[in-house]
């Protein structure tokens, strides 16, 4: 956050552009890997190689995104408004080898 109270990285405004417009990132957050200034950062781990029965869970990261679209600034029963109060960034998707768990653990 930065002296004035107002996050570094705001979140885009609605009214503005449309929620299905633009690079999909969490909750329409700026996509970014400079942590300088930033209160959270969203991280995907598109990672199933060791699912013995369901794989698909590399698709979740991507699913969690457009799903995130919908999620509104202001939570009235609960007085909080987080997108406006925060510095939130999409920092992307972690560095994975598929079929290397060893090795996308220490990348």
């Amino acid at each position: 956050m930065n002296g004035s109270g107002t996050p570094r990285h705001p979140s885009p405004d609605e009214s503005q552009s449309p929620r299905y417009t633009g690079l999909r990132t969490f909750a329409r957050c700026p996509h970014g890997r400079d942590l300088d200034g930033v209160d959270v950062a969203v991280v995907g781990v598109p990672f199933d190689t060791t699912t013995s029965f369901r794989p698909g869970a590399r698709f979740g990261p991507e699913a969690i995104r457009s799903a995130s679209v919908l999620l509104r600034d202001y939570h009235p029963a609960l007085d909080v408004a987080v997108f406006s109060t925060l510095s939130i960034v999409d920092w992307g998707d972690a560095p994975i080898v598929p079929t290397n768990t060893q090795r996308s653990s220490t990348s």
